[in-house]
């Protein structure tokens, strides 16, 4: 069966259109070749909501992540190599910096740092500065915050299954 692509006009067999549940015949407008090049703009034009999916990803997907990471390593020895070597200078270099703008350490975390730290609108070592604190602490209390209102929201979605399983009763 052929089916002809709505943005090249090109005909091609329906094993070349991708699955839609909505498209005709259950397959999408587009040729696969044409999906990829929109998905690539998209992806060039949103390089703001592309980091935010790829690490939404990564923190629901901890175990695929560390082994796709794994698998680059093996592939890759001699950038992984690079890379280690320069994520250590980086890492020396973000600590005696936050150790030297430090004027909060020791001092108990407010509700308003807390805030910035979750909003997370700029860098972890632009908010370190920000709030006198070194990179790493801050590193450190906004995945304790995160862990936090994940098992809040855990606890919300179950009271509410709870409740509207005994109003229903």
């Amino acid at each position: 069966m052929d089916k002809q692509c709505s943005k090249c006009g090109t005909t091609k067999t329906i094993t070349e259109f991708n699955k839609h549940a909505q498209g005709k015949a259950g397959y999408a407008a587009q040729c696969r070749d044409c999906a990829k090049l929109l998905q690539a703009k998209w992806r060039r034009e949103n390089p703001e909501r592309m980091a935010e999916l790829k690490r939404r990803w990564s923190e629901n997907n901890p175990e695929k992540k560390a082994e796709y990471m794994r698998a680059w390593r093996e592939r890759n020895p001699e950038a992984a190599q690079k890379n280690l070597e320069a994520t250590k200078k980086f890492s020396k270099k973000v600590a005696l910096e936050s150790k030297a703008t430090a004027t909060n350490q020791g001092k108990r975390w407010t509700a308003e740092e807390d805030a910035i730290l979750l909003a997370a609108d700029s860098s972890l070592l632009e908010i370190s500065k920000q709030l006198g604190r070194t990179y790493a602490t801050c590193g450190m209390r906004r995945s304790v915050l995160r862990e936090r209102l994940a098992r809040l929201e855990i606890i919300a979605a179950t009271q509410s299954r709870l409740s509207s399983a005994n109003a229903g009763t």
